[in-house]
């Protein structure tokens, strides 16, 4: 008895899953205002309507007379037909991750630099006696 009422909770749980073999697709790349598109988000909510206004975070989906949506590109997970609404890509989120490293570095790299110059060469040994003097 448990063994079918496991079955039947797995084979709902996986009927809204969506297929892994489905093209990645980058938004970024995609988005031409006045299109008609449809996206499903990352909680499983699903938006459809014409392509508003595109920002570095993310983009408007206008459908009237309703207020427009506003669409993360970090929380859309998959790009839907919006005339049937099937799935026909996952989104591509290779842009979201990591913003914050390349900046980080430049930083690091400079303060370490300005660092070993002032030291005169003695970063980081310079931690342990008194280089300024």
């Amino acid at each position: 008895m448990s063994s079918v009422l496991s079955l039947i909770l797995v084979g709902s749980l996986m009927s809204g899953a969506l297929p892994q073999n489905l093209p990645q697709i980058e938004l970024r790349d995609r988005l031409t205002r006045g299109d008609a598109i449809g996206v499903e988000m990352k909680n499983g909510r699903r938006i459809t309507g014409a392509v508003g206004d595109a920002q570095w975070d993310g983009f408007w989906v206008e459908h009237p007379p309703g207020e427009a949506t506003f669409v993360s590109f970090r929380n859309a997970r998959a790009v839907l037909d919006p005339d049937t609404g099937l799935a026909i890509g996952l989104v591509a989120h290779d842009r979201d991750r990591n913003r914050w490293v390349k900046p980080t570095v430049i930083i690091t790299v400079t303060a370490v630099t300005v660092l070993v110059v002032a030291t005169k060469g003695l970063f980081p040994m310079c931690l342990f006696v008194t280089c300024f003097r």
